[in-house]
């Protein structure tokens, strides 16, 4: 391919690195947890910012979300990142006021329901790190640029542009696929809470949400 795609495809693969960490939500850590329709110029974006799974927090994963609002490519992206964690929190409260009133603190059934939480909270993390990390490599002015001329027939069909293309529209899937990954999280958050909120569902019931979350949580590491 030209040396455009050349470039666009090591963009795109320098800022991969699948969900993995931030801050670990471990069972001692789980308490603690303007609308435009234009691209933002170059000279308004803040200066990239590559965050390490292992080491971002929460508000450093919402600043740089909150700086693609006015993204017509990445603003639902950046809004679907701020909702995750707003839903996510909102998933921890509740399970974890259930289990106060149920369990005994640091017993094990109490660190058996723990655990997956923080598990799951965890992987959320390690996905919206990565998300934000491909939002800052990709250049949404030059991509909606691009989109216009590829529309009008203005590139030929197996020209550097379209290649080009292409690939910036897989990254844009990537990020999609990370917020997917979020989204079955917080299902299985939600069906831990309802199961929890019975306690008189079947331990079958609890276990299978459990591991569903493990694996979850596993196959978001492997991709990391």
């Amino acid at each position: 391919m030209g040396i455009a795609l050349t470039t666009v495809a090591i963009l795109a693969f320098v800022v991969v690195v699948f969900v993995g960490g931030g801050i670990i939500w471990g069972i001692g850590h789980s308490a603690g947890w303007g609308k435009g329709k234009k691209s933002l110029p170059e000279n308004k974006r803040q200066p990239y910012a590559y965050l390490d799974e292992d080491k971002s927090s929460r508000e450093a994963i919402e600043k740089i979300a909150r700086g693609y609002l006015d993204d017509d490519a990445l603003e639902t992206r950046s809004r679907a990142v701020l909702s995750t964690f707003e839903k996510a929190e909102l998933r921890r409260k509740g399970i974890f006021s259930i289990m106060e009133q149920e369990f005994e603190k640091g017993s094990l059934t109490w660190d058996k329901f723990a655990a997956p939480v923080d598990v799951a909270l965890e992987g959320i993390q390690r996905n919206t790190t990565q998300i934000v990390n491909r939002m800052q490599a990709f250049d949404s002015p030059e991509y909606q640029r691009m989109d216009r001329i590829e529309q009008a027939g203005g590139y030929k069909e197996n020209s550097n542009e379209v290649s080009r293309l292409k690939v910036m529209r897989e990254t844009l899937g990537e990020m999609d696929d990370l917020q997917q990954k979020n989204d079955r999280l917080l299902v299985e958050l939600e069906r831990l809470q309802a199961e929890l909120m019975k306690l008189t569902g079947s331990s079958d019931d609890t276990d299978n949400i459990i591991e569903e979350i493990q694996r979850l949580s596993d196959d978001a590491k492997y991709y990391s």
